[in-house]
């Protein structure tokens, strides 16, 4: 959010490529780096909230269904919660 204020942050993927920088260092630990890494290229280059992008990116690594009423968020991703609307 604040990186987006900034004049040459001014895109998703601007700032998604900087993130990818930092994230790149050795010295930068994560629990999943690799999920991270992967959720901010999702995030970077669409339209979801970073929340939603590591939803699908747990949802796709782990082979298991989103449970959300915005399904259109996660296209890819099997919907629980749409499939049991639709499918009574």
């Amino acid at each position: 959010y604040v990186l987006s204020r900034l004049p040459h942050f001014n895109t998703r993927a601007a700032i998604g490529t900087y993130l990818n920088a930092i994230l790149s260092y050795p010295g930068v630990r994560a629990t999943d780096k690799a999920l991270l890494v992967a959720t901010v290229a999702r995030w970077a280059g669409d339209t979801m909230g970073f929340v939603d992008a590591l939803l699908a990116e747990l949802a796709q690594r782990d082979g298991l269904p989103v449970c959300s009423v915005n399904a259109r968020d996660f296209p890819a991703t099997p919907n629980s919660y749409i499939t049991a609307v639709l499918n009574p």
